[in-house]
């Protein structure tokens, strides 16, 4: 659940990120949508994009706590 939910916050931080990133170059977005990925959008964002960023913290999240070492004592103990 706390990987789920960390995704889901790195995905929600990722919206404003790039909106201020599109306010400042607005033809970003065209190589990305154009050449590269499926040009599906959610809120004028590629959804690949989205899904990465949703991964990513998925990620980040057990990573962190097996960094730390929690994991891995609450395991051992």
């Amino acid at each position: 659940i706390l990987s789920l939910a960390s995704g889901a916050i790195i995905a929600l931080i990722s919206i404003p990120i790039y909106y201020i990133w599109f306010s400042f170059d607005s033809t970003a977005i065209n190589f990305w949508v154009h050449q590269n990925i499926s040009g599906v959008m959610v809120l004028g964002i590629p959804i690949e994009d989205l899904f990465w960023f949703f991964a990513t913290g998925m990620f980040i999240s057990p990573l962190y706590e097996f960094w730390k070492g929690e994991k891995l004592e609450k395991i051992v103990t």
